[in-house]
């Protein structure tokens, strides 16, 4: 069964797109670069290839020198911008269900990024796990998490601060922006990104709280999620977002992903085998098609590559890139 490349909704384009407008960027010369369709602005709720995204973000990155980019551009959509899964969330009951519908709904929104929830006694998780192209550039999940913090305020009515947020981002310069925005223990460079709720937080109320709207609404997003998951049930592209979150935490390894999927490893081969692929041969098409979609932009260097794909080495990276390639990496990723 092919592989199809992940999609997302067009909403999140249009944002980045109305923000670039307004520092001065080119609205047609932004689609031709990013190759999104020219009717995007009329069809807001269709989909369109997180590729296009990703070169989307390279070319407002290239055309604005602003390092708070991600910061800034999520300060201006609300909840409602995120269509149906926004007004899913805010109709809930309260922040942990409005929290829960963006975990169990995000595939709606982008294909190759996954909220995830993990709660004690004391706190909730959020945790943001996402393709590894995504994270070569810092500037979408430090917007992700400054979206999330913001509708959470939004949801609320209230001004909360996190207890903590983690980025898998270097430390800036200058961190004021970070906690003034975030408002509490800032860790960057860490494995993930997540922000942290104290239950407390959780329990607070929707002052726009429907529990019958919220029910209608569940069940247009799960009609809005079938045909998504319709697209992408082969077990290749299960491992293949399975392997997006532990690439650049080292070399994944079969067991890890069985277990994730909840499936044994032999369930797993066979049901690959069928499939006319195997867990190797996943792996090292996942590798490839990210490297060319990095090295087609002739600044990434190669050492972030490797570590993204999760190369304990830059050699074997680079022999892998003589197989893929025909030629080891050159200038700009070197």
């Amino acid at each position: 069964m092919p592989y199809k490349d992940p999609t997302q909704l067009a909403r999140g384009p249009l944002m980045l797109l109305h923000y670039a407008e307004q520092h001065g960027l080119d609205h047609d010369d932004l689609l031709a670069k990013s190759g999104l369709p020219a009717d995007i602005m009329t069809n807001p709720d269709s989909r369109v290839p997180t590729r296009s995204m990703l070169r989307l973000w390279r070319a407002v990155i290239a055309g604005i020198d602003d390092p708070l980019l991600g910061l800034n551009v999520a300060r201006q959509p609300g909840v409602s911008d995120l269509g149906l899964v926004g007004y899913a969330m805010r109709y809930s009951n309260n922040l942990h269900d409005a929290l829960y519908r963006l975990a169990r709904y995000q595939r709606i929104l982008s294909e190759a990024v996954r909220f995830t929830l993990t709660e004690t006694d004391e706190s909730c998780v959020i945790t943001w796990v996402s393709h590894p192209a995504l994270l070569a550039i810092r500037h979408p999940v430090e917007g992700s998490m400054t979206l999330l913090v913001r509708a959470a305020r939004e949801l609320t009515g209230i001004n909360l601060s996190p207890l903590k947020v983690d980025l898998p981002t270097p430390p800036p310069t200058d961190p004021g922006a970070y906690k003034s925005e975030f408002r509490c223990d800032i860790e960057f460079g860490s494995e993930v990104a997540a922000v942290t709720w104290s239950q407390q937080h959780m329990n607070l109320p929707t002052p726009a709280a429907d529990t019958q709207l919220a029910d209608y609404l569940d069940q247009l997003a799960k009609i809005a999620v079938e045909p998504i998951d319709s697209d992408h049930d082969s077990m290749t592209t299960a491992v293949r977002r399975a392997l997006w979150a532990m690439l650049p935490r080292g070399r994944p390894n079969i067991w890890r992903i069985a277990s994730d999927l909840g499936i044994s490893v032999r369930t797993l081969q066979r049901r690959l085998g069928e499939e006319g692929s195997s867990f190797s041969a996943v792996l090292d098409e996942l590798r490839r098609d990210i490297t060319r979609e990095l090295l087609t932009q002739g600044n990434q260097p190669a050492a972030d590559i490797s570590f993204l794909l999760g190369y304990s080495e830059p050699s074997a990276f680079h022999r892998a890139c003589r197989r893929w390639l025909e030629d080891a990496p050159g200038r700009g990723v070197s």
